[in-house]
């Protein structure tokens, strides 16, 4: 018995058609990307978090802590954000793409470095 010759062409557009699908997300720039960040006793975390963000991008960056810190952003201009024990919630955007990091001055380490696209 032989399959109608319908039968390949049909699962081949079927594959197609799927493989359209499995496109890069478009990146909107009105979401934001989120970052929660704690220093507690004497230790940050996250450390060497991978973020990807767009040029302009909101970039929301959540900070509980037990001490005062100074975070810096290596961007195109520099950025710092004074931290004193509590919560904080600072925001930005990154104008220049490349990349990134995001570092804790005090307690140390890179905690996040993020990819920016144009």
């Amino acid at each position: 018995m032989t399959l109608p010759r319908t039968l390949p062409v049909l699962a081949v557009a079927g594959l197609l058609a799927l493989g359209g699908c499995a496109s890069d997300p478009v990146v909107d720039e009105d979401t934001p990307v989120s970052l929660t960040v704690t220093i507690e006793d004497g230790a940050v975390t996250p450390l060497g978090e991978a973020r990807t963000a767009t040029v302009g991008q909101p970039i929301i960056l959540r900070v509980t802590s037990d001490t005062e810190d100074e975070l810096h952003l290596h961007a195109e201009p520099e950025e710092t954000f004074a931290v004193t024990p509590g919560t904080h919630q600072f925001e930005f955007t990154v104008d220049v793409p490349g990349s990134v990091s995001l570092e804790s001055h005090h307690v140390g380490g890179t905690i996040a470095t993020i990819d920016v696209s144009p």
